[in-house]
């Protein structure tokens, strides 16, 4: 709650006091950093839960039951959530213990439906630099979402906020890259380009009408995901 709570501030503070909502053109996108984001997503909640893909190849399912299980961005490790947040990784598939069978078996036919049949949801500039403590770093996990006629919301644990627009497929994504930056506006365009601009910059210099209204949409929905519990499945 209090993470949702920080971005929706960081937003309204943006949208209060931006010195321009009609430029031409858009301060110069930053280059120095890769951002994170939800390149594929299935939505099986009528029988199973959401399915993911994040931009680092890591995919995820939150299960109707609020668990959640992923595999690592090498596919090599599989971690699982129970409902009470504890994290139980296996360094190998042949580990999952019976139980779990049946939502490992989920995992992989969702990865291999989403490699296999659904393109990349934005341009993929290079790959992220994984630490060399990525083996104790839990793999970004959903933690609520939302669906209506016109978008899908989507907030991970990193944190990170999502929202698709279903009419032209544009994609905005609020993240924290830089505790020192503060947040990070992705924007991936119709042509699926990806762009980002720290957000105290669009504060600062503006941006143009088409950044605007979804940042607008973003800020909006961000409140909205503040009060909402986690493991919320709309």
């Amino acid at each position: 709650m209090a993470q949702s709570m920080q971005m929706h501030q960081a937003l309204e503070n943006c949208i209060t006091e931006i010195k321009c909502k009609i430029k031409l053109r858009n301060h110069p996108p930053v280059r120095n950093v890769v951002p994170l984001f939800i390149t594929k997503w299935i939505d099986y909640s009528n029988k199973y839960g959401l399915g993911f893909q994040l931009s680092d190849k890591s995919v995820g399912i939150l299960f109707n039951d609020h668990t959640k299980i992923s595999y690592t961005h090498d596919r090599r490790r599989v971690e699982y959530v129970a409902t009470d947040e504890e994290v139980t990784r296996y360094q190998r598939e042949e580990d999952v213990p019976p139980a779990l069978q049946k939502k490992l078996v989920l995992l992989q036919r969702f990865t291999q439906y989403m490699d296999k049949f659904m393109t990349e949801g934005g341009e993929i500039k290079k790959q992220r630099t994984t630490s060399k403590q990525s083996k104790n770093i839990c793999v970004p996990r959903m933690r609520k979402w939302l669906r209506t006629d016109k978008t899908i919301v989507m907030e991970l644990t990193v944190p990170l906020l999502q929202v698709n627009f279903f009419e032209d497929h544009t994609k905005l994504v609020v993240s924290q890259e830089s505790l020192h930056k503060g947040y990070l506006i992705t924007y991936i365009d119709t042509s699926r380009r990806t762009s980002s601009y720290w957000l105290n910059d669009i504060r600062d210099f503006g941006c143009t009408a088409d950044l605007y209204e979804r940042l607008y949409y973003v800020y909006k929905v961000s409140r909205e995901f503040a009060e909402m519990h986690d493991n919320t499945i709309a």
